[in-house]
């Protein structure tokens, strides 16, 4: 999926825990949501550029498919996989009338167990390196956002956001589970690294969940 320009041979740019390595920074700037990649994984990409039929239904009878309410998009979590040299997880999330499971959306995540301050030094590094690159984007930051899931509301998540001229965006968030939810849940405070294609970002804005 490499159609849309051949300046996208050089920019793929693969966004990294630590930094965004790329080709030729001192001349060239990511302006194309599909520029971006998590473990090589892009928006516009399909779910069989990188697993077969038989991959995929394995996946989907270890972990149950997250469904959007209105079915608009579905989302599957996998872990533990060889391919991913950077992220414990990768969601990957498409819509389900498409056959060819098109990747509007693709979410690196990274798990901090008890160690919220050191996620935030990894968001940093890479809100800081996108910022290097990135063209014609816009950044937003969303600052300290209550979970709604925890209803004390004591656990939050500090997000930013780029909004490229396209219409996809890019999130990069901690998020920060109270004591309580991690002892009782045993989740995990956790660096999420979102991307999502201008579909995606339709659907979530209408229909969040």
């Amino acid at each position: 999926h490499i159609g849309h320009s051949e300046k996208v041979l050089f920019m793929r740019v693969f966004i990294a825990a630590l930094v965004l390595i790329f080709s030729f920074q001192s001349i060239v700037r990511a302006d194309d949501i599909r520029d971006f990649q998590i473990e090589g994984i892009s928006v516009g990409d399909t779910l069989l550029d990188y697993f077969s039929e038989e991959e995929i239904e394995k996946e989907k009878k270890k972990r149950k498919l997250f469904k959007q309410k209105k079915g608009e998009y579905v989302s599957m979590l996998i872990t533990d996989n060889p391919r991913f040299k950077v992220y414990e997880g990768v969601t990957l999330s498409w819509d389900p009338e498409d056959q060819d499971y098109e990747l509007i959306g693709v979410t690196g995540h990274l798990y901090f167990r008890s160690d919220y301050n050191n996620c935030l030094k990894k968001r940093k590094e890479i809100i800081d390196s996108i910022e290097k690159i990135a063209g014609n984007v816009k950044k937003e930051d969303k600052g300290k956002n209550i979970n709604s899931i925890d209803k004390t509301g004591d656990s939050y998540f500090k997000e930013v956001s780029f909004v490229f001229s396209d219409g996809g965006w890019i999130r990069i968030s901690c998020m920060n589970w109270s004591e309580k939810i991690t002892a009782t849940n045993n989740w995990s405070d956790a660096l999420n690294v979102i991307i999502i294609s201008k579909k995606m970002v339709k659907i979530l804005s209408n229909n969040p969940y």
